[in-house]
Protein backbone atom coordinates (compact mmCIF):
# COMPACT_ATOMS: atom_id res chain seq x y z
CA UNK A 1 0.00 0.00 0.00
CA UNK A 2 0.98 3.15 -1.21
CA UNK A 3 1.79 6.44 1.58
CA UNK A 4 -0.91 8.30 -0.76
CA UNK A 5 -3.56 5.47 -0.02
CA UNK A 6 -2.42 5.16 3.96
CA UNK A 7 -3.19 8.69 4.04
CA UNK A 8 -6.73 9.01 2.25
CA UNK A 9 -7.94 5.83 4.19
CA UNK A 10 -6.10 7.88 7.56
CA UNK A 11 -8.52 11.11 6.15
CA UNK A 12 -11.67 8.80 5.65
CA UNK A 13 -11.54 7.83 8.95
CA UNK A 14 -10.90 10.39 10.85
CA UNK A 15 -13.44 12.42 9.15
CA UNK A 16 -16.23 10.04 10.93
CA UNK A 17 -16.22 11.06 14.65
CA UNK A 18 -17.89 8.80 16.69
CA UNK A 19 -21.70 10.37 18.10
CA UNK A 20 -20.12 10.98 21.20
CA UNK A 21 -17.22 13.05 19.90
CA UNK A 22 -16.04 15.64 21.74
CA UNK A 23 -14.81 19.20 20.52
CA UNK A 24 -10.94 18.10 19.28
CA UNK A 25 -12.72 14.98 17.50
CA UNK A 26 -14.77 17.49 15.72
CA UNK A 27 -12.70 19.95 14.79
CA UNK A 28 -9.75 17.09 13.03
CA UNK A 29 -13.44 15.40 11.27
CA UNK A 30 -13.68 18.46 9.54
CA UNK A 31 -10.35 19.03 8.54
CA UNK A 32 -9.90 15.83 7.73
CA UNK A 33 -13.08 15.99 5.64
CA UNK A 34 -11.46 18.87 3.76
CA UNK A 35 -8.14 17.25 3.03
CA UNK A 36 -10.45 14.58 2.13
CA UNK A 37 -11.40 16.50 -0.80
CA UNK A 38 -8.20 18.60 -1.23
CA UNK A 39 -5.54 16.15 -1.50
CA UNK A 40 -6.02 13.22 -3.52
CA UNK A 41 -4.53 14.66 -6.85
CA UNK A 42 -1.76 16.44 -5.17
CA UNK A 43 -0.63 13.37 -2.92
CA UNK A 44 -0.97 11.06 -6.05
CA UNK A 45 1.82 13.78 -8.05
CA UNK A 46 3.94 13.83 -5.03
CA UNK A 47 3.70 9.52 -4.98
CA UNK A 48 4.75 9.74 -8.36
CA UNK A 49 7.84 12.11 -8.05
CA UNK A 50 8.78 10.14 -4.71
CA UNK A 51 8.54 13.11 -2.52
CA UNK A 52 5.63 12.17 -0.02
CA UNK A 53 7.37 9.46 2.19
CA UNK A 54 10.33 12.49 3.05
CA UNK A 55 6.80 15.02 3.38
CA UNK A 56 5.83 12.02 5.98
CA UNK A 57 8.78 11.72 8.14
CA UNK A 58 9.12 15.42 8.00
CA UNK A 59 5.38 16.18 9.19
CA UNK A 60 5.99 13.19 11.85
CA UNK A 61 9.10 14.51 13.25
CA UNK A 62 7.26 18.14 13.39
CA UNK A 63 4.40 16.50 15.35
CA UNK A 64 6.98 14.61 17.42
CA UNK A 65 8.43 18.51 18.38
CA UNK A 66 5.25 19.41 19.83
CA UNK A 67 5.30 17.45 23.00
CA UNK A 68 5.64 19.84 26.41
CA UNK A 69 8.36 20.35 27.86
CA UNK A 70 7.56 17.70 31.01
CA UNK A 71 6.77 14.99 28.47
CA UNK A 72 10.03 12.83 27.16
CA UNK A 73 11.54 13.63 24.08
CA UNK A 74 9.81 11.57 21.08
CA UNK A 75 11.94 10.72 18.23
CA UNK A 76 11.17 9.52 15.06
CA UNK A 77 13.30 7.39 13.69
CA UNK A 78 13.73 5.98 9.92
CA UNK A 79 14.58 2.57 9.80
CA UNK A 80 15.40 -0.14 6.78
CA UNK A 81 12.43 -2.62 7.07
CA UNK A 82 15.02 -5.43 7.01
CA UNK A 83 17.30 -6.30 9.60
CA UNK A 84 20.46 -4.03 9.85
CA UNK A 85 23.35 -4.41 12.48
CA UNK A 86 23.03 -1.86 15.80
CA UNK A 87 25.51 0.29 14.66
CA UNK A 88 23.22 1.06 12.21
CA UNK A 89 20.21 1.78 13.70
CA UNK A 90 22.45 3.89 16.91
CA UNK A 91 23.61 5.75 14.01
CA UNK A 92 20.34 6.39 12.46
CA UNK A 93 18.67 7.42 15.82
CA UNK A 94 21.57 9.62 16.51
CA UNK A 95 20.46 11.24 13.02
CA UNK A 96 16.95 11.09 14.25
CA UNK A 97 17.86 12.68 17.60
CA UNK A 98 19.82 15.55 15.70
CA UNK A 99 17.07 16.35 13.19
CA UNK A 100 14.39 16.47 15.95
CA UNK A 101 16.16 20.08 16.63
CA UNK A 102 14.64 21.10 13.10
CA UNK A 103 11.40 22.14 13.96
CA UNK A 104 10.70 24.37 11.03
CA UNK A 105 6.97 23.79 9.94
CA UNK A 106 7.78 21.24 6.91
CA UNK A 107 5.48 22.17 4.01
Amino acid sequence: MTSAEKIMNTLQELSNPSDDAGELELAFGSMAMMLERALPGALEEMQDAGELDDIVLKLSRWFAAHRGDHAHQLVVVELPRHDTGNGIKLARLDAAIAASGQTGMPL
